[in-house]
């Protein structure tokens, strides 16, 4: 293709989209583009792959909880109090937005949350507001409007779900935080 008398020159720029960590590379593609091993036969059909990375945002689940002597503390008896602590870091597109088939900007985040599962005969989700919390590692508390926590059991399973979603108005106070890290506190 051609442009004048000059060979056009495209530019490839991916937008952010649902389910991308990290959109592609730009991709600059010049034309012609010929046959590999010969200068004068031109390709009329080219394929381009640009790579992304799929969001699947791993969390780092710690006991926080410390003995008298200030450590970590690793033994536990039943019925006793685990300080627990979620975190993950906040993605760095978290204030991106993408284009809908209309044409209006949306956020390109509508869910942010923390999910933890574990087995009900071995540990009991503390149900206070009062003893939990998500911060951003620069001092930054989230408050109750910002993120609300659901607790589900599946008595099949034997098992406890739950989850921390943060609210639209939390994602966006995320917005300033991005590639911070972010930690949600519970017992």
């Amino acid at each position: 293709a051609k442009s004048g008398t000059r060979d056009a020159v495209y530019l490839f720029v991916e937008q952010a989209s649902d389910g991308v960590q990290k959109i592609a590379d730009n991709l600059v593609v010049s034309l012609p583009i010929y046959k590999q091993g010969t200068n004068d036969e031109v390709l009329n059909k080219i394929h381009l792959y640009p790579k992304n990375i799929t969001k699947e945002t791993p969390f780092d689940k710690e006991i926080t909880s410390k003995n008298n002597e200030g450590a970590k503390k690793t033994d536990f008896s039943i019925g006793q109090i685990i300080d627990y602590k979620l975190k993950t870091t906040i993605p760095a597109d978290i204030a991106a937005t993408k284009l809908d088939k209309d044409g209006e900007a949306q956020k390109l985040y509508n869910v942010f949350q923390f999910v933890d599962t574990f087995k009900t005969n071995q540990l009991t989700f503390i149900e206070d507001p009062s003893s939990y919390s998500v911060k951003v590692s620069d001092g930054t508390t989230l408050t109750s409007d910002d993120y609300k926590v659901t607790v589900a059991s599946d008595a099949v399973a034997g098992t406890t779900t739950v989850t921390t979603a943060l609210t639209a108005a939390g994602i966006e106070k995320l917005a300033t935080h991005a590639n911070k890290e972010i930690t949600f506190d519970y017992q």
